[in-house]
Formats: structure tokens, C-alpha cells, sequence
């Protein structure tokens, strides 16, 4: 199915590392959705300002995230604490920054941190 998307211009596939997507307009996304990435976003702010900058005003961005990797090693998995995730959002001039949903499955939570890309009050400089 992807096959004929790629043909036609309509998908396309980057190998880059998500502080640098230049080869996006600004305001060109109308959503992005991550699941098991934030942990691994060093340092945090860098990536969330570039993906506010590609991000249409009233995008929806949402993390998916799992508790468990709280018992992992820290210098891996760099963001753990969601609060610090979630204030680190609104510096970056996200807005409505919630857990929007928590799913408890066996010994693990799951959450998803959701957010608009609109202004806050804050800027991206």
C-alpha cells in the first residue's frame, strides 16, 4: 500500500533525526503522534522546538508513554518524570499540555501526554 503513496509523492520517508527537519515548511503538520520516544529526546527542548516549528497552531501532539521505563537506567532513558516532560512542553509554547488518558495494564501504566501546538503566550526563540 505504502508503495504507491511513495510513487506518488504523497509519502515520503526521511532518515533524520527529529531536531532537524528542514526538509518541513513551518506550520506544515497537522499532527504527530510518538509513542515510546520522549525518554530518548536529549535534550528535550531542542526537539520540542523544532517540532512546535513544524507543527500547524492548533496541531495535536501526543507521547505515548510507559511507567516501566522508570526502572530503567536514567542515562538511556533521559526523560522519566512527566511533569518535567510536560513543563518542558510549555516552555517550549505548547498549550493545553495534560495526561490525557491513563491505561493500566498488568504491573504497568500507560500514558499519553497530549497538547496543541498553539501559542501560549511564550515564543519560540
Amino acid at each position: 500500500k505504502f508503495k504507491a503513496d511513495i510513487a506518488s509523492g504523497l509519502l515520503s520517508i526521511h532518515d533524520n533525526d527529529a531536531k532537524d527537519l528542514s526538509f518541513l515548511e513551518d506550520s506544515s503538520i497537522d499532527a504527530i503522534y510518538a509513542l515510546n520516544v520522549i525518554y530518548f529526546l536529549n535534550p528535550l527542548e531542542e526537539y520540542l522546538t523544532e517540532l512546535r516549528r513544524v507543527c500547524k497552531p492548533d496541531a495535536k501532539v501526543i507521547f505515548g508513554v510507559c511507567d516501566t521505563v522508570k526502572r530503567n537506567d536514567e542515562v538511556v532513558f533521559v526523560n522519566q518524570d512527566w511533569d518535567v516532560c510536560m513543563d518542558k512542553m510549555k516552555d517550549a509554547g505548547f498549550s493545553n499540555v495534560e495526561i490525557s488518558e491513563e491505561i493500566a495494564c498488568g504491573d504497568m501504566n500507560f500514558y499519553f501526554i497530549s497538547s496543541l501546538a498553539g501559542k501560549t503566550g511564550n515564543t519560540m526563540n
